[in-house]
């Protein structure tokens, strides 16, 4: 048999230090990582322990106040909107109106659509969409469509740049509330959809109607 010369035996000297360096360095990893993860997970188990994550119980108002608002919206129940300059006190403007008042960022088509990548022979970019009147709606506004409903029932549609306020049902502008600053005080019964659970093509869902 024949035997490694110096050199080889070097080498293989060398290449087996440097797996161990390497292996060491590896270790010396896993184990602050490791040791990194233990800590997080007593700490987790802690806060679980004196500060349990929540465990909804029976129905969620949070989610019903939102069906409440969406229900509004569509239903077009009678709500009352106030318009506000900034810098005065008092509305300039209140009108009895119909749903919920609508930022005019908002599009009833997808505001981008899918193209394929020109630049690309795979792959997809995504563009803008233009609305159905042709032309594209702002990323941010302040601006807002309110619906308003005239003495003898007929609506009609009021703009507006600046900061509203809408109430689910009849209201009036009061100079004599907060010390004589004024303030909004509702008149009548509030407008509030009817919702309950129930089913919809088969499926569980909340039905409101007015």
């Amino acid at each position: 048999m024949k035997l490694p010369g110096r050199k080889t035996l070097a080498a293989a000297v060398l290449a087996a230090a440097g797996i161990v360096s390497v292996a060491a360095c590896t270790q010396t990893q896993d184990s602050g990582a490791s040791s990194e993860a233990v800590q997080s997970n007593q700490i987790q188990t802690h806060y679980q322990q004196v500060q349990p994550p929540y465990q909804a119980t029976g129905t969620s108002e949070y989610r019903a106040n939102l069906n409440y608002a969406e229900a509004s919206q569509v239903l077009g129940i009678n709500t009352t909107t106030f318009f506000f300059q900034m810098g005065q006190p008092a509305p300039f403007f209140e009108c009895p109106s119909h749903g919920g008042a609508v930022p005019n960022t908002a599009q009833l088509t997808n505001p981008s659509q899918i193209q394929p990548d020109p630049h690309s022979t795979a792959g997809s970019v995504v563009i803008g969409n233009m609305d159905p009147n042709g032309v594209y709606s702002p990323t941010s506004s302040s601006g807002t469509y309110v619906m308003c409903v005239n003495n003898a029932g007929q609506e009609y549609l009021v703009y507006w740049e600046g900061d509203v306020m809408q109430v689910n049902g009849n209201a009036k502008w009061n100079v004599s509330l907060n010390g004589g600053k004024g303030g909004i005080e509702v008149t009548g019964a509030p407008q509030m959809p009817v919702c309950h659970a129930g089913f919809y093509r088969g499926k569980a869902a909340t039905l409101c109607s007015k």
